[in-house]
């Protein structure tokens, strides 16, 4: 697997990820050059490039797959598969193992029918206003189908403070958790199979949110939901 860094985790628990290449973005597309020099040297069966670089057409390799558009009215994931000449290809997941749980916090592990709350998104037009997520909360709170006792969760990075805490201030803190730049993503991902549901903005939260097999609600703006709306069983 080749990737960025803070995606690296996600793929570490699948027993057939055998090596994962880590690269970040450089000037003048150095770090495809880098990659290619880390990947020059084996003799590959598949590769499958999803970005429709070039760097597949320079590698030892008996088959190769390299994205370019075919359907932009569809599904991405279901593009991928005509890509690969499947019919459809495996919902996503995240495997979690015994050692991750057991790293989950005595504060979470204490919180009743917890509601995994995703308040940001890495496009400003994605992101649903505070007050609409307050009136929300609020309404959860209410609600008794989660249960008398309710906790809400924030997820997100340290780049989402600021605006999980608009929202955050307007509820008691027992009511309220912020886990917003303390986890990584495996942990998110631990954290989010333990919650009820998850409820948050189109972000790549909201697919690690479905890929854990939880309740998703994606919150879409000027995107195609149609395409990109979180794939899984109970999203």
């Amino acid at each position: 697997i080749a990737t960025g860094k803070t995606a690296a985790l996600l793929f570490k628990n699948f027993n057939n990820v055998k090596k994962i290449f880590i690269f970040e973005k450089k000037f003048f597309k150095i770090h495809w050059l880098e990659l290619w020099s880390r990947t020059f040297f084996n003799k590959w069966d598949i590769v499958i490039d999803l970005r429709g670089s070039v760097i597949s057409y320079f590698l030892f390799k008996k088959k190769k797959y390299v994205y370019k558009p075919i359907n932009k009215n569809i599904h991405r994931l279901d593009e991928l598969a005509l890509l690969m000449k499947k019919k459809y290809l495996p919902l996503p997941s995240i495997p979690v193992l015994k050692k991750d749980i057991k790293k989950i916090s005595k504060d979470f592990l204490k919180l009743k029918n917890s509601i995994a709350i995703g308040a940001s998104a890495n496009w400003p037009a994605k992101i649903w206003p505070s007050k609409n997520f307050v009136k929300l909360i609020k309404m959860i709170l209410k609600e008794k189908k989660f249960g008398k006792k309710k906790s809400i969760v924030f997820f997100g990075s340290s780049k989402d403070l600021k605006n999980t805490e608009k929202i955050i201030k307007h509820f008691k803190k027992r009511r309220v958790k912020n886990f917003c730049g303390k986890l990584n993503l495996i942990e998110v991902a631990v954290y989010l199979k333990k919650c009820k549901i998850f409820i948050g903005n189109d972000s790549g939260l909201m697919h690690i949110a479905s890929a854990s097999g939880i309740p998703t609600l994606g919150l879409f703006g000027p995107s195609l939901e149609s395409r990109y709306a979180p794939k899984g069983n109970n999203a």
